[in-house]
Formats: C-alpha cells, structure tokens, sequence
C-alpha cells in the first residue's frame, strides 16, 4: 500500500469517559476538525450520571459514533475491553476523554501504517492544564539498545500514554485485553502494553507530538506510591526465565526515591547506587544521574 492508498486505512477510535461531559464535547468538537475522516468513535460511558448522553447526541448527526452505557465498573478496562469488541476497522486507536489529539493525527498515523510494518503505533503528547496550556511533553519511547521492546519496557518503566496508542485490530484477542482486576487500576494500560509486546509485536514511536494529556487532580493515575506496590504484584507474577528481577528492583527503587517520604541525603545515595549498578538500564542511570547531580546542587 503506498500513501496515496491512505484513505483506505481505517480506524476505531476507543474512548472510556465517566462523568466528564464537558471535556467530552471537546473532545468530540476536536474530532470534527480532523483532516482525515475515515474513522468511528466508540464511547463506552462508564454508568455517568451527569449529561454524557446529551452531549453525544449533539454530534451522532456529525460524526460516526457507537454510544454504549452500563453499570459503573470503577475504571476504564471494562470500558475500553468493550470498545475493541465494538470496533469494526482495521486499527484500533484509544483516547481518554479528558485527552485530546492534533487535527492530523490520523492523517500522519494513516501515513506511517501505509509505510510501516509495525503493527502498534505511539507519538509523544503533549502534557497541559485545565486552561489547555502546553507544560511539556511526555511519551517519548525509544527502545532501548539490544532489547526488545518487551525488556524495554519492562526494565524502564511505562513510556507510552495510552492516548497515543494504535493498535492493529487483529492482534487484539481477549486475551490481550485490558487487566480488569482492580489490583491493577491504573497500571492496566501498562500491563496491556507488555502483554502485546512480550509476544514480539513491535512498536513504532513517531517522533511528531500528536497528542495532548490533560493533568489534573482526577488523573486516577496521579497516586506513585499506589502505583509501585501494584506494579510489584505484577512483576511478582512473571514467570522467571522471561525476567531479569534484578533489573526490575532497580526500576522499583527509581520509583521508589521520587517519592516525598525520601531526604535529600537518602536520595543522593539511592541515585548513586542506581548510577553504578550493573542492574541499572542505560535509561535509569541516565535519569538517576540527571536526579543524583539536582539534588546535590540543591544541597549545597
């Protein structure tokens, strides 16, 4: 397929929300100004109980939409899992509601599917605030040298925001499905990510920043510490000969001294034990020396 063949390239786009209407009639606004029409939008309303269904109903005249309710699940898995079995393209796309993406972006993603042989696909984001000011940039994956993307991933942390990922509509069996065991909540688009990678499909990062990831004090992923004994069960659960653990503690220990409950004088040491261990990724020491170097000038 060559480019010009582009408009053949379709996509479902997954979009969870919970009692988030009005981010969502702009989210959906955005989707009428998006350069490349070839796609549908499937809203899987987690049981809301503000006016999500209005504000849907503003733009089924406008845009192609699957609108499906149900009872509260307390987190997007559920939501997104029945999104991929409502899809009916070729490409399955997911979105946040409080997130937004660039009016091309389905035309660029379009434009490296016809080129590219991956079969998922990310791009950075940029993060804004609830006035939609630009703060920075997030999502830049890069895999790391002589790993896979799995080990990548794996021994640096999650790299990819959810709201970048494309995913060809093949792959996505049940069993690559969203983790919906509540233990996982908020790392589910993590394990989700490893679960595809670790069977050796590939994923390409396009360096243009497609997105925007809204910050805010709802953020379900926003609590670290939650994170990190979630992610602790879960690696926990990874059968050995697949997993160097080594490798992973130095990733929890870099977690770990992020968080507030660290002096400065602990955190000096941790990020000079992270800086030389043989178990550190390249990625980790690169961030503990950046770290160790900022809390010594702030020491002085």
């Amino acid at each position: 397929m060559s480019i010009n063949d582009t408009n053949a390239i379709s996509f479902s786009v997954v979009i969870p929300t919970y009692n988030r209407a009005q981010l969502l009639r702009e989210l959906l606004t955005s989707f009428l100004a998006q350069t490349y029409k070839n796609f549908e939008l499937i809203i899987c309303d987690d049981g809301s109980t503000d006016n999500t269904s209005q504000v849907v109903s503003e733009f089924t005249d406008r845009l192609s939409i699957i609108y499906e309710v149900f009872k509260n699940t307390g987190g997007p898995a559920y939501p997104r899992n029945r999104g991929i079995e409502l899809s009916k393209n070729d490409w399955v796309c997911f979105l946040d509601s409080d997130d937004l993406w660039t009016n091309d972006k389905l035309r660029v993603l379009a434009d490296y599917i016809s080129s590219d042989k991956s079969s998922i696909f990310c791009h950075p984001v940029h993060l804004i605030n609830g006035q939609n000011e630009k703060l920075g940039i997030i999502g830049k994956y890069k895999k790391s040298l002589c790993l896979s993307d799995f080990e990548s991933l794996l021994y640096n942390g999650s790299q990819i925001v959810n709201s970048s990922l494309c995913v060809k509509r093949s792959l996505l069996s049940k069993d690559f499905f969203y983790n919906t065991d509540y233990d996982y909540h908020a790392i589910e688009d993590y394990i989700f990510i490893l679960n595809l990678t670790n069977f050796g499909h590939s994923i390409k990062c396009i360096s243009k920043t497609l997105g925007y990831y809204r910050v805010h004090d709802s953020n379900i992923s926003a609590d670290l510490s939650r994170q990190i004994s979630k992610w602790k069960k879960y690696f926990s659960t990874l059968p050995f000969r697949k997993v160097n653990y080594a490798k992973i503690d130095s990733l929890v220990l870099y977690l770990e001294v992020n968080l507030d409950k660290f002096s400065k004088t602990e955190k000096i040491s941790a990020y000079t034990k992270l800086l030389f261990s043989k178990n550190s990724s390249f990625e980790i020491k690169k961030k503990s020396l950046a770290k160790l170097l900022l809390n010594i000038i702030k020491s002085s």
